[in-house]
């Protein structure tokens, strides 16, 4: 078998590319996860709002479910942040400025 060299560098190009994609893609993935935490905070504080301008004019509220469903998601998150940084004092970052 002849190993020819055009062949070679593609290979092995395609493998870099691959790596670099693949990095990238991890390190962007341990962003979201830090962005978690603050984004369900602020759909709580906005769901409650919504939640407060129904009761204001007197309409069942249709945001319930929803309410739970986050507060619980966002217990779960703060339970896996604290197991996956115990000795972390990291503050999170205000989501007030959205």
């Amino acid at each position: 078998m002849r190993i020819e060299r055009k062949a070679a560098v593609d290979v092995l190009v395609n493998l870099y590319c691959n790596e670099i994609r693949d990095s990238k893609m991890e390190e962007f993935k341990a962003e979201l996860e830090k962005e978690k935490v603050p984004f369900l905070e602020f759909k709580l504080e906005t769901l409650k709002s919504i939640k407060e301008d129904e009761e204001s004019i007197n309409l069942s509220s249709s945001v319930d479910d929803d309410i739970k469903s986050t507060e619980k998601r966002l217990a779960e998150l703060k339970k896996e942040h604290m197991v996956i940084y115990p000795s972390s004092q990291r503050e999170i970052p205000s989501t007030n400025n959205l």
